[in-house]
């Protein structure tokens, strides 16, 4: 299982303030280095995860990588205003 940890989020563009895009480091296990892996789209995220990588929380400080929490994804919908709201529909 690889490790990867994000350490900076920001919105796809200008007119769409939801952040999408995540600036990511791999670990590298033979050279015992994180080295950046660019920024990822949620999807690339998401794919990373579902394939059973270790996603977290990250950040640098003082040259090394400090581990945060785990993440995870959840479904919302786009607009506030949507009149079928996910969490009142049924379980059935």
């Amino acid at each position: 299982m690889a490790k990867y940890r994000i350490v900076a989020a920001r919105p796809k563009n200008a007119s769409n303030h939801v952040n999408s895009q995540f600036k990511m480091y791999e670990y590298d296990e033979d050279e015992n280095t994180w080295n950046s892996a660019g920024w990822k789209s949620i999807s690339e995220v998401s794919s990373l995860m579902h394939a059973g990588q270790d996603v977290r929380t990250g950040k640098i400080i003082d040259k090394k990588m400090k581990s945060g929490a785990a993440v995870e994804l959840e479904l919302r919908i786009a607009k506030n205003e949507t009149v079928y709201k996910i969490s009142d529909m049924p379980e059935s």
